[in-house]
């Protein structure tokens, strides 16, 4: 059967989704028919609250030290990456290219595959 834009596009968002949750270690488990996914801290949770509360944590905070420091650089440009987690298994589902007035000079969003090779760009450099 051939995938439909649709499919694949829904397919790509929900890989993407289940790397973020596990990379801000949420976790699912299955319990009978279906399947509860806790925080970090162990309370049960929804995956649209999950996603909200990431979208919260990543958003910027410009009092913050880092965001202070950053501003005060001349002529820079910053990476900033999402990962699915620091294990040697782990991969970057998300890069950007900023510069220090938000700008994006690049950004990517990776979809998973089953079989990423060991050793890739997203594993861990603490091996």
């Amino acid at each position: 059967m051939i995938e439909t834009r649709q499919q694949h596009a829904w397919k790509a968002r929900a890989e993407r989704e289940r790397a973020l949750l596990k990379a801000y270690s949420f976790k699912w488990y299955k319990d009978g028919d279906s399947w509860l996914l806790f925080a970090p801290g162990g309370e049960e949770t929804t995956k649209q609250v999950a996603l909200q509360e990431i979208r919260e944590l990543q958003k910027s905070k410009p009092w913050h030290e880092v965001v202070r420091w950053a501003r005060d650089l001349k002529n820079a440009v910053f990476l900033d990456s999402e990962t699915t987690g620091f294990g040697k298994e782990d991969v970057i589902i998300d890069i950007a290219v900023t510069d220090k007035m938000a700008r994006f000079w690049l950004t990517r969003s990776f979809i998973l595959s089953e079989n990423y090779p060991q050793g890739c760009a997203g594993c861990s450099p603490h091996r």
